[in-house]
């Protein structure tokens, strides 16, 4: 039987997952600062606690998938090395 070589899938920079989370974190805290009534301080609040979490779960979102994608650990960009250890620990 031959063993097929398989092609690497593509793999983001870290400049890019960081800009996509941050730019979607941005348009999340946008619309939760509109709809959100309250006092400045409960406003700004619930707006930044949307923010970190939305930039996380973008973050978490694609090393998931750049793990599932079977790809060797050793193959991947130190940034996304160092993130997945800090996951996993």
């Amino acid at each position: 039987m031959v063993k097929r070589k398989r092609r690497m899938s593509w793999v983001p920079t870290h400049e890019e997952v960081i800009d996509k989370a941050f730019r979607r974190a941005k348009r999340v805290a946008m619309g939760i600062w509109t709809s959100t009534r309250g006092s400045h301080i409960y406003r700004t609040k619930k707006t930044e606690e949307q923010r970190v979490l939305t930039a996380w779960q973008v973050m978490n979102d694609k090393l998931k998938a750049i793990t599932e994608n079977k790809i060797d650990f050793d193959e991947l960009h130190p940034f996304y090395r160092d993130l997945i250890t800090a996951k996993i620990d």
